[in-house]
């Protein structure tokens, strides 16, 4: 004898229901919604990382050649100024009587925060914005 428990659940088709479907459509886009802006913020935040480190790495340079020929702007010292290593900035240098100034500013401004599309760092420490460091 066949039970009624039995006879209904194998007259009940498997499969996704239209509802089901609408749930994870909505939970999905729930979460691209925040996921997406907290990874945009986060690929800015490692591309002003990008010119943080190009400064850094100009100042040391400088530095060595300071100490090595007593000036910034030596022949042996070679070029500091150039792209930064991803290649979203380029950095430049200034320099006068036994101080630097260099800066980075982006390529493309969309592609960093707005208050860091210009990065600068000095002989004496000061650098800027202060947010961005």
């Amino acid at each position: 004898m066949v039970s009624i428990r039995h006879m209904l659940s194998s007259s009940r088709e498997e499969g996704v229901t239209l509802l089901e479907l609408l749930v994870v459509l909505a939970i999905t886009g729930l979460l691209s919604a925040i996921a997406v802006p907290i990874y945009r913020d986060y690929l800015k935040a490692a591309r002003v990382a990008d010119g943080r480190v190009a400064l850094s790495d100009a100042a040391a340079r400088l530095e060595r050649c300071y100490t090595r020929a007593f000036s910034y702007h030596h022949a042996s010292c070679g070029e500091v100024s150039g792209h930064s290593p991803q290649g979203y900035y380029q950095v430049s240098m200034k320099s006068e009587a036994g101080r630097y100034h260099l800066t980075a500013k982006a390529l493309d401004k969309s592609e960093v925060s707005a208050p860091c599309a210009t990065l600068v760092l000095q002989q004496d420490g000061k650098r800027g914005p202060n947010e961005c460091w």
